[in-house]
């Protein structure tokens, strides 16, 4: 076997373990979002979709500090269901109030907030 033949059998390899890595980190993302779903009573709200759901976001959003931020505007909610994501919003304002900044293309879980708003509850790895 070549050196070229070699490194190409290592990195099938390790594409393959990345690749269980990432089902076995989606798998707990959606046990995560089933668990959320149940704390919050099966998704049951004031009118809107409430319960767990998802936003991969398009930018940076910075932390609150505290107090609140301005939101991340334009962004893409969906809602988890039986394991599929169907889309709620694409024009979401998204709060980020967790304690530190948070990374474009991170998945975030979020929930609806009273005003249509969403909020940040959990950053997947």
């Amino acid at each position: 076997m070549t050196n070229s033949e070699a490194r190409i059998t290592r990195l099938e390899a390790e594409l393959k373990a990345l690749d269980q890595e990432l089902a076995a980190v989606k798998q707990q993302l959606g046990q995560v979002a089933q668990n959320q779903y149940a704390a919050t009573g099966g998704g049951t709200g004031s009118g809107g979709d409430s319960g767990p759901m998802q936003c991969t976001l398009s930018g940076a959003i910075a932390a609150s500090g505290g107090s609140p931020g301005g939101p991340l505007t334009n962004q893409t909610v969906s809602k988890i269901s039986g394991g599929a994501f169907s889309i709620v919003n694409t024009a979401a304002s998204v709060y980020n109030p967790l304690p530190n900044a948070i990374a474009s293309g991170k998945v975030c879980l979020v929930e609806q907030n009273a005003d249509g708003t969403f909020s940040i509850i959990a950053v997947a790895c």
